[in-house]
């Protein structure tokens, strides 16, 4: 993955789905932690912050697919800080905190 990134850090932007699904949202989407991790080292915050046709980031994805530990890394503080906005996302983060989740501050 890090050499397509790489050498062309747009590709991360790319539908692969008829739902508009990118790269990381089907990642997380199937709970490929290890590809998450990747990922979000290499794309700039407002890739991973970007929303399917059905308005879901990928961290939703992983929410409701309770692949937990890929939730936390979706929720670092500095992607935190720019979903704060988005009223989807919060409504994600109290599900997550209602099921005990424990995301980072």
């Amino acid at each position: 993955m890090r050499p397509i990134v790489e050498k062309d850090p747009n590709c991360v932007r790319i539908p692969l789905t008829s739902s508009g699904d990118r790269v990381l949202h089907v990642a997380a989407n199937v709970g490929n932690t290890a590809c998450v991790k990747e990922l979000v080292e290499l794309m700039r915050p407002e890739d991973v912050l970007m929303h399917n046709a059905d308005q879901m980031l990928p961290v939703h994805l992983a929410a409701l697919s309770s692949h937990w530990r890929i939730v936390q890394l979706l929720s670092s503080d500095h992607l935190l800080d720019k979903m704060v906005k988005d009223t989807s996302t919060k409504r994600v983060w109290n599900w997550c905190r209602g099921y005990g989740l424990k995301l980072k501050n």
